[in-house]
């Protein structure tokens, strides 16, 4: 089981955990790179090179069924008033570290997640609950790096095994 990666625990974004997800945790939602052939007329049995014309996109997708509105205002902002409202902002969207903490051990560390809202999801009814379907893009940080995957027990924060309290 060490080489799989599997369950979700936990999810902290810009250092704070957020609620809970639906069952089906966070999924792929990116895009794969394309690649355009390039074809000489002197040479008949194939392509004489091949380039990459859109380098594809890492994303995930989830559904926040937490609907607190501290969970809100943390996960795509808004504001809280003193009778727990929750009031959204005109653009749903933040952009932070996020770590997805694996019931594996594995954490994978997202170093620029843009988490956008793209719309509720679920429903109000016996059946299910309402959720915020939520967007999540893997872009780089200012060194560069979009992603890495830690090894179970290695404390992403500092890259070193976790110290136990």
């Amino acid at each position: 089981m060490d080489k799989l990666i599997f369950g979700m625990s936990q999810v902290k974004f810009c250092g704070l955990e957020i609620g809970w997800f639906d069952e089906q945790g966070v999924t792929p939602a990116g895009t794969a790179a394309t690649q355009v052939d390039i074809y000489a007329a002197q040479v008949k049995d194939g392509p004489v090179g091949t380039i990459t014309s859109n380098p594809g996109k890492k994303a995930f997708t989830g559904n926040l069924i937490d609907m607190s509105a501290e969970n809100l205002v943390k996960v795509v902002g808004g504001t809280k008033d003193e009778q727990g409202n929750w009031e959204p902002p005109e653009k749903w969207e933040k952009t932070g570290v996020m770590d997805i903490v694996c019931d594996s051990g594995h954490t994978i560390r997202l170093y620029n997640a843009k988490v956008t809202g793209n719309d509720f999801g679920g429903g109000v009814n016996s059946q299910g609950v309402l959720s915020i379907q939520l967007n999540i893009e893997v872009m780089k940080d200012e060194d560069g790096k979009r992603m890495k995957i830690f090894a179970p027990g290695i404390d992403p924060e500092t890259g070193q095994p976790a110290v136990k309290a």
